[in-house]
């Protein structure tokens, strides 16, 4: 996964991942934005290493991303930390004043019922300061387990989430976003429908939302398995409108 953060024009990687220590290495200072003053070779990245903050290793990383914030000072790192059964969802905050990164710490808490989220995106409002999550949960490490369609919100940067309605749910580093969590699904879409995880998510300058998803029509009978469901699956486009009601088009 690659990310840029504009206000000091570095360029930030993290690679090689499945449930593995992190690998993490960002380029010297405008790279980015001024590419003719540096080198494009590795000597123009740091040394490639396991921790964010300070020394503490991050371990069990799959699904790296950044985000760029917008005004483009700061950028956002989201990861899993565990397993397609029993995972977490983390953000950290990189400062392009500082250089650094802060924790920010979990928001998506997967483990506390062995199950695990999978985001289809994380996402600002296009010109706007709203950052938007999607995801599906999935029951054990089966994709067939894959179900529901789930969906937060955040104004301050991923520090604290809010459900469809407007209401807190989470705050990141304390308390977390569970299956159980109150108004977080918007639409039932049950097991063994061929769902696939991590599709695609994007908000629009009005700040609905829009989510891409492929599963089998409700036509269709239930498939255990996943293979098969997919050959009789199709594309839906999932979106929010501004005043949280859902719509689903089959495409």
């Amino acid at each position: 996964s690659l990310g840029i953060c504009p206000g000091d024009g570095t360029l930030h990687l993290s690679f090689d991942h499945h449930v593995s220590p992190l690998h993490y290495r960002k380029s010297v200072p405008g790279l980015v934005g001024n590419p003719a003053t540096a080198t494009w070779a590795a000597s123009s990245f740091s040394a490639v290493t396991g921790s964010l903050v300070g020394s503490t290793a991050v371990k069990d990383v799959t699904y790296p991303r950044f985000i760029t914030e917008p005004g483009g000072t700061k950028m956002l790192m989201d990861l899993r930390i565990g397993t397609s059964s029993s995972g977490d969802e983390f953000i950290w905050e990189y400062d392009s004043t500082t250089h650094a990164w802060t924790a920010i710490g979990r928001f998506l808490n997967g483990t506390a019922n062995n199950i695990n989220g999978y985001p289809h995106g994380l996402s600002y409002t296009k010109g706007g300061a709203r950052l938007h999550v999607s995801w599906c949960w999935r029951e054990t490490s089966d994709a067939a387990t894959n179900h529901d369609l789930m969906y937060a919100y955040s104004d301050d940067n991923g520090r604290t989430w809010k459900n469809n309605a407007g209401t807190t749910v989470a705050a990141a580093g304390s308390s977390f976003i569970q299956s159980s969590s109150a108004g977080i699904k918007v639409w039932t879409i049950g097991q063994n429908r061929g769902l696939i995880n991590q599709e695609h998510m994007a908000i629009d300058s009005t700040g609905r939302v829009h989510v891409l998803l492929s599963h089998m029509p409700d036509a269709q009978a239930n498939d255990t398995s996943f293979d098969s469901a997919r050959t009789k699956s199709q594309y839906f486009h999932y979106w929010r409108n501004t005043d949280g009601t859902w719509t689903r088009t089959p495409m």
